[in-house]
């Protein structure tokens, strides 16, 4: 990740993430018109976006319920890249240290989280599928 300091705004750009825009009338993924099956995105989807796409969504974007499963975002979404402009992201430096620290509870939530053991002989096919 190529990271520039731009001394005088104090901010960083950020070259390999994408910008996602910062509309609230737009799913941020899909790009249709806000709807009743529309939401603020939560934190863990924008993490998500960011860790998965490379693309950074601001607080405050909407998100069609159809792209979120238990407020993560599913992992097969594309993303629609037509009719959006593709800047590098330019974030402030407490923007820059608020998503460290979200990237770094969700490492220590998956970390943390039940895992399946596949050489577990106790475990029948139903429990996996479960």
């Amino acid at each position: 990740m190529n990271v520039d300091v731009n001394e005088d705004k104090d901010s960083l750009t950020i070259e390999n993430i994408i910008f996602a825009g910062s509309g609230i009338k737009i799913c941020i993924i899909c790009r249709s018109k806000v709807h009743a099956g529309s939401v603020v995105m939560p934190k863990a989807a924008r993490l998500d976006l960011l860790v998965l796409k490379r693309m950074y969504a601001p607080h405050g974007v909407r998100i069609c319920t159809d792209h979120l499963w238990n407020d993560r975002l599913l992992p097969e979404t594309k993303v629609n890249m037509e009719n959006r402009q593709t800047r590098i992201a330019k974030l402030k430096l407490s923007i820059i240290l608020q998503l460290f620290n979200n990237l770094l509870g969700l490492l220590q939530e998956a970390s943390s989280a039940a895992r399946l053991d596949f050489m577990n002989p106790c475990i029948t096919n139903e429990d996996y599928l479960a």
